[in-house]
């Protein structure tokens, strides 16, 4: 009778934690899918930003080429943050490959 008991016992445990694991599961689930829809986010406006920049420094660059004695070295300094730019919308894109390329791998 009491070993009858005690299987109770521990079968109403095991149901209870195998229900609190689930549940966590399904809230680690829930988290992960809203923190990847925010660094998509992110990742979108740092894009958009970056791209506005190389635009502004084009922009720049032209219309201070027409106003300023110092044109060669203006158009340096535009032509590095146009570079920088670049880069940095490639390095973007680069990580975003490789992470899809490293979670395949996992798998």
């Amino acid at each position: 009778m009491e070993s009858q008991q005690a299987n109770t016992l521990v079968y109403n445990i095991s149901v209870k934690l195998e229900n609190t694991i689930n549940n966590e599961e399904r809230k680690q689930t829930h988290l992960s899918k809203k923190y990847h829809m925010c660094v998509k986010v992110v990742t979108i406006v740092d894009d958009v930003l970056a791209g506005f920049t190389m635009v502004l420094g084009s922009v720049g660059n032209t219309l201070l080429s027409t106003a300023a004695e110092m044109c060669p070295i203006i158009i340096a300094i535009e032509a590095t943050a146009l570079t920088a730019g670049i880069i940095r919308v490639t390095e973007s894109q680069a990580n975003k490959r490789l992470s899809k390329k490293r979670k395949n791998t996992k798998k």
